[in-house]
């Protein structure tokens, strides 16, 4: 899965960044989608 962060190709000092980024993504999952589109129009 994408979400595990240690998984990621990415620095160890860039994974709790990541972990916070990647729970925000969570917590909204259906606006994330809108806000998307939204910048590509």
């Amino acid at each position: 899965e994408a979400e595990d962060v240690d998984d990621l190709p990415i620095p160890g000092w860039l994974k709790p960044l990541a972990r916070g980024y990647i729970e925000k993504m969570m917590d909204k999952k259906g606006s994330v989608e809108d806000d998307e589109t939204k910048y590509e129009n």
